[in-house]
């Protein structure tokens, strides 16, 4: 439940933010920057992000670019939730169309990295690859609560923060079921992390 102060902030958010467009288009996913596209639909596009459906989840990347013609969008984006031929994409930079090689190449770059991620954790010991896979989830925590991933928060930090995301995401509010429970996984994965790294500094101390 929303308090009154909580309320009083969606329906000012409401007044910014753009109504769900509940039309489909053809659109593509660029996953190297180079050659490698998808073709795929997107629906539900806001100001945050969008849904796309398309026929296989293989080989996509945590952060691709949608190019979008019909609606004139182009935008860089992260992948927020994953469901069976379906992807949830929020957006983390937008641009005219005009700036499709700038945003290709920032795209190579991404990749580039994301593959040497893959590589190294293939040659890695478990208990390596257990650490690594666990920090790149709390990278991709921080981007769905939209927090910096460079810095460590309170627990109090966090929940103030989700608090505004939940305005923004929640079903009520022009949101998603998928956003918003990508958001709670996000939110209680950051607080646990949270609780472990005070633990582990008491224990220290």
């Amino acid at each position: 439940m929303f308090s009154g102060s909580a309320r009083a902030r969606a329906n000012e958010s409401n007044k910014r933010r753009k109504p769900r467009e509940e039309r489909s288009a053809a659109a593509r996913l660029l996953i190297d920057g180079v050659e490698t596209t998808r073709a795929c639909t997107i629906r539900d596009i806001n100001e945050g992000g969008a849904r796309v459906s398309l026929p296989s989840l293989n080989g996509i990347p945590p952060e691709v670019v949608i190019v979008c013609s019909s609606e004139g969008l182009l935008a860089q984006a992260a992948i927020a939730w994953k469901r069976d031929g379906e992807i949830g994409l929020r957006f983390v930079r937008r641009g005219k169309m005009h700036l499709e090689e700038e945003f290709r190449r920032r795209q190579q770059t991404s990749y580039a990295t994301y593959l040497a991620d893959v590589e190294r954790a293939k040659n890695q010991p478990s208990n390596e690859f257990s650490a690594q896979h666990y920090a790149q989830a709390l990278i991709q925590n921080y981007r769905i609560m939209d927090l910096d991933p460079t810095r460590e928060y309170s627990e109090c930090e966090l929940k103030k923060q989700y608090r505004v995301m939940a305005i923004k995401v929640h079903p009520d509010q022009g949101g998603s079921a998928e956003e918003f429970q990508a958001l709670n996984e996000a939110y209680t994965a950051l607080v646990q992390h949270s609780l472990l790294l005070q633990s582990t500094q008491k224990m220290s101390a």
